[in-house]
């Protein structure tokens, strides 16, 4: 990190107007965050695998059942589960800069387990060091970049998370439909080894996290060097200094100003996996395959990551323009509009298939709207939220909480995405999916705070 001199040594006028900021201080803010969100592109990479790689195993030399095939795609989210929840806790006692240097490593081994994988426990053991890393990177990328961010800037510089995440998802895919699963493994393990790298040489500690360990004169000069001033540095030390508990007690929880913006990150992460976005993604191809079309179905997953990643751009565009209430809003209702069309293209190939001989193209059209409105809104906008209104004092400890309910569901959407498939069809599922992004959007509607452009302490005290 670059040498700064001491910011006290400046005139108190330049130090406090943000006005003094310069697109070098900016830059810094950008490359922290990028470097971190690396870690994110690991994840998409261990995310967008299963598409191409699945079906691929299930086909194998190693004798896999369907069921063998499952639980290896769904034991990344058994790993992320117990990673965010011990994630919590490392990104409050070691910092936010060693938790990526812990990360890194966890997941270099996870994909090196499954590259070298000769049998079935060998792959679910890498898949679970995958998710163990996706666990702690979905708990500290959030929240280190929602700590260092400029708010005027915050939504942009914290959708690059889902930006990167999707860079990793299409990595996968494109290299999925060239590649043997093997092959496109082994090409992951350079992901992780540039983020480490990175993170070394871009990555300062969060000026949040120094001032809870009372060390402000170094706190200071990282908020200097990310800012290039130090207004708002007084809120965050004050912050720090306010009736923090030095024991978390239960009871703490059900206090106001802790137990609803929980509630809402909890609502927020429902309704982003109950939408069925992982059961969605990680069966892309098999969807594509049973839908029929001309198009092969490897092709139709590369159109659908294109548009996943060009709508992540659009969002971090957006954010902080449009607000991410609306964008939560706009984004529920256009996926149950999707998953509902969906359901009733399934319904009828089922029931009376003359009636969409014309409509081939409906899936792809309809899995297009939903991976777009998905990374529109609740797919970004849920971290980009969590990142903002949980409480500073207990930030690690609900984060950790809110992220590993987040993994639990998504290990369930994945899971159960077969079992009705076989109990009932392809049709109810995507009702299903459909109901709940209905709800998202209504919940949103009635019960979240629009939080853009608002400083941390600001949102702090609209749960106050």
């Amino acid at each position: 990190m670059e040498e700064l001199g001491e910011p006290e040594e400046l005139s108190s006028e330049f130090l406090s107007t943000p006005k003094a900021k310069s697109l070098k201080h900016l830059k810094n803010q950008i490359l922290a965050i990028f470097s971190a969100d690396l870690c994110s592109f690991c994840i998409g990479a261990g995310l967008g695998w299963a598409a191409p790689s699945l079906p691929q195993l299930g086909e194998s030399e190693l004798g896999l059942s369907t069921a063998d095939v499952s639980v290896i795609g769904s034991a990344l989210n058994i790993g992320g589960a117990i990673g965010a929840l011990s994630g919590g806790l490392l990104i409050d006692y070691v910092g936010r800069k060693k938790t990526f240097l812990f990360i890194t490593p966890l997941f270099l081994f996870g994909f090196l387990c499954v590259a070298l994988g000769v049998n079935f426990y060998m792959l679910v053991m890498g898949r679970i060091l995958i998710g163990l890393a996706s666990g702690l990177t979905t708990i500290s990328a959030p929240v280190f970049a929602g700590e260092i961010a400029d708010p005027k800037y915050r939504g942009l510089l914290a959708t690059m998370f889902s930006f990167m995440l999707v860079c990793g998802i299409l990595t996968m895919y494109i290299l999925g439909a060239f590649f043997q699963w093997r092959t496109v493994t082994f090409a992951c393990l350079l992901f992780p080894i540039s983020g480490f790298i990175a993170t070394i040489i871009f990555v300062p500690e969060s000026p949040v996290y120094l001032a809870r360990q009372n060390d402000l004169k170094k706190a200071k000069k990282n908020y200097f060097f990310l800012r290039g001033h130090l207004f708002g540095f007084e809120d965050i030390a004050k912050d720090q200094d306010s009736n923090i508990p030095s024991r978390i007690k239960l009871r703490y929880f059900f206090n106001k100003r802790v137990f609803k913006p929980v509630s809402i990150c909890l609502a927020l992460m429902f309704f982003q996996q109950a939408c069925g976005v992982n059961g969605i993604f990680y069966n892309l191809k098999i969807i594509f395959d049973i839908s029929g079309g001309n198009i092969p179905s490897s092709l139709q997953v590369i159109i659908v990551g294109l548009v996943q990643l060009s709508t992540t751009i659009i969002s971090s565009i957006i954010i902080d323009h449009i607000g991410r209430k609306t964008l939560l809003i706009i984004s529920g209702i256009a996926m149950g509009a999707s998953t509902t069309c969906l359901g009733v293209y399934f319904h009828y190939s089922i029931h009376s298939p003359e009636r969409i001989h014309n409509l081939y193209w409906l899936p792809l059209a309809s899995l297009i709207v939903f991976s777009a409105f998905f990374y529109v809104g609740f797919g970004p906008v849920t971290w980009t939220v969590l990142g903002e209104i949980l409480p500073l004092e207990v930030k690690g400890a609900t984060s950790a909480i809110v992220t590993s309910f987040g993994w639990f569901l998504a290990f369930l959407v994945t899971m159960t995405y077969g079992i009705i498939v076989e109990t009932f069809n392809q049709s109810i599922i995507f009702l299903i999916y459909g109901s709940f992004s209905f709800l998202g959007a209504l919940y949103v509607l009635i019960c979240i705070p629009e939080t853009t452009g608002k400083t941390l302490s600001e949102i702090q005290k609209l749960f106050s």
